[in-house]
């Protein structure tokens, strides 16, 4: 079973589930059906300093805001 990455429409909250093929998700926060599936993230080398995900989302949300408004 993978665990994917989900963000919710409705809310905006970024979850992690361990999913079984076909199975339901919702979101842990308000309860929304759909949740979407995001790519899955990974650690990465920036000025010699591993950033975590939570600074790595941050900074991917920093730049969609400045691409999109």
């Amino acid at each position: 079973m993978p665990i994917y990455e989900y963000r919710c429409p409705q809310c905006g909250h970024r979850f992690e589930r361990l999913v079984r093929r076909g199975e339901p998700v919702t979101c842990p926060e308000c309860g929304h059906p759909e949740p979407k599936r995001l790519m899955g993230t990974f650690g990465v080398k920036d000025t010699g300093k591993y950033l975590d995900r939570k600074k790595m989302h941050r900074i991917a949300d920093q730049q969609k805001r400045q691409m999109f408004g």
